[in-house]
């Protein structure tokens, strides 16, 4: 099956901040995240860079007429592995983004049948694939991994 991971984003457009609390330390006290202020596995996390790969990852990027979208350039590879996944590796392919407006709802899915402002695509094949096209031929369920994200326009 799949992975596929979606999140919602709100993003306050009158006075161009993402909430009207400063920072993760007061996420916790928005309606419906109050975990966020209790919790020890969830963010805000510390990241300790000895367990990270910190190489550069470098993506073209170019509206192409359906959406924004980010291709990794030259010998960029990312990997996604571990949660539901495993320890299969996925290759990235792409990210794009569909984008409207407070009147044209773009995203690609609905929740509820309800179309959201815009939507981004974080699109990955399984890395035993030489590439995406072989990874979609192959008609394995678990061929590709995508996380996905709607943004929806909203007044605070």
């Amino acid at each position: 099956m799949p992975f596929v991971l979606c999140l919602r984003a709100l993003f306050n457009l009158s006075n161009a901040v993402m909430c009207p609390l400063a920072g993760p330390a007061s996420w916790g006290t928005l309606s419906g995240f109050e975990t966020c202020g209790t919790g020890t596995e969830q963010s805000p996390i510390n990241i300790p860079t000895a367990s990270t790969d910190s190489s550069s990852a470098y993506f073209h990027f170019e509206n192409n007429g359906a959406a924004a979208e980010a291709d990794p350039e030259g010998t960029t590879v990312v990997y996604l592995t571990g949660g539901p996944l495993g320890s299969e590796r996925y290759r990235i392919q792409n990210f794009h983004i569909h984008f409207g407006n407070s009147t044209f709802a773009a995203s690609e899915h609905a929740v509820n049948g309800l179309r959201t402002a815009g939507e981004l695509h974080v699109v990955f094949f399984k890395a035993t694939y030489p590439n995406i096209a072989d990874a979609l031929a192959s008609g394995d369920r678990d061929a590709l991994a995508v996380i996905g994200m709607l943004f929806e326009v909203a007044e605070w």
